[in-house]
């Protein structure tokens, strides 16, 4: 099986890297839960001390400001059998072997944290990344928790995507597996090249209704207005209702005079 790494910022100020085994069921994750716990609670991970010689952790005024971003590195293991495999397929190519044509990679179940800089660098350990794009909502720009990545050479795309399905980051297992390339669309990376920002929508529809409107756009409103009104009194009336109100006819009657009142003076 895979060796999952679980890299985390320690108070030391320098990062360090915290490898669990998983294959151990179980007992993996109890070793996990612990090695988190110490880091979680000050204390670098370490051998377990028997009596009273258990380490102590740091006081709280002396530890410096935890880092802001978690680099996301394979393991050695994993990234040993990736090299080893991408050797063996280039090896292979050469000699007139098969090569997959397909570069492109689904990367789905992406934690919350793993954005497209750290996707980059995170792949770019395998090989040249050409392009990524991570889905994201259109109203509020969050993540949606799948990506699309390319890579140079179908070789390294094909290997990655059998070392890391299946893969544990945090508390996600990732699903990468390669496109086929019937399967590719026109715009499968549109707006990949460039940071992405949200639509303000209540700023468009603001400025829409608030824009100057010419005479023939002012007239088709004012139609629609009354039309709208009109069919409001029919029903009222069906109805048996006897309500008067001025409404949008009293208004524009009234600009209908003024403007004779000007036209005249």
């Amino acid at each position: 099986g895979l060796v999952q790494q679980h890299q985390h910022a320690l108070p030391s100020g320098s990062r360090r890297r915290l490898s669990v085994a998983m294959a151990g069921g179980q007992g993996g994750a109890k070793k996990l839960k612990r090695s988190t716990k110490a880091v979680a609670a000050g204390e670098a991970p370490s051998k377990r001390a028997s009596g009273k010689s258990a380490a102590k952790a740091k006081p709280a005024s002396e530890e410096p400001p935890p880092a802001e971003r978690i680099d996301m590195v394979v393991d050695a293991k994993t990234a040993a059998s990736i090299t080893q495999r991408i050797k063996k397929r280039a090896a292979s190519a050469d000699k007139g072997g098969p090569s997959g044509s397909g570069t492109v990679l689904y990367l789905g179940h992406i934690p919350h944290g793993f954005y497209e800089e750290q996707m980059r660098g995170f792949f770019s350990q395998f090989g040249d990344v050409t392009r990524l794009r991570l889905a994201r909502n259109k109203k509020t720009g969050a993540s949606k928790h799948y990506a699309f990545v390319e890579f140079a050479h179908a070789e390294v795309a094909s290997i990655v995507a059998q070392a890391m399905n299946g893969y544990l980051m945090f508390t996600k297992i990732l699903v990468c597996q390669v496109v086929p390339d019937e399967q590719l669309h026109p715009n499968m990376f549109k707006g990949s090249g460039k940071p992405f920002t949200p639509v303000n929508r209540l700023k468009r529809e603001r400025v829409a209704h608030n824009k100057k409107r010419t005479a023939d756009e002012a007239t088709a409103l004012e139609k629609k207005l009354l039309a709208g009104e009109r069919k409001k009194r029919r029903k009222l009336e069906a109805a048996g209702i006897d309500y008067e109100f001025g409404g949008y006819e009293a208004a524009v009657a009234q600009r209908e005079k003024k403007r004779k009142r000007a036209a005249s003076a």
